[in-house]
């Protein structure tokens, strides 16, 4: 792989306790892992910074 370079976020401690996703939706497939906040964050990150999903990974 090739070293593009790095990007850092600081997130706020309310952030922070709001990342992980706790409830159960209750049903087989997906994992109940992250919150919708984490997975806003991501598309957003994503979107602004023109990256495929894969590189948003980590």
């Amino acid at each position: 792989m090739v070293q593009r370079g790095n990007i850092n976020i600081w997130l706020s401690d309310s952030a922070i306790s709001k990342w992980q996703n706790t409830e159960k939706h209750g049903g087989r497939g997906r994992s109940n892992y992250y919150s919708d906040l984490a997975i806003e964050t991501c598309l957003t990150l994503r979107a602004v910074f023109h990256l495929p999903l894969r590189a948003l990974e980590g």
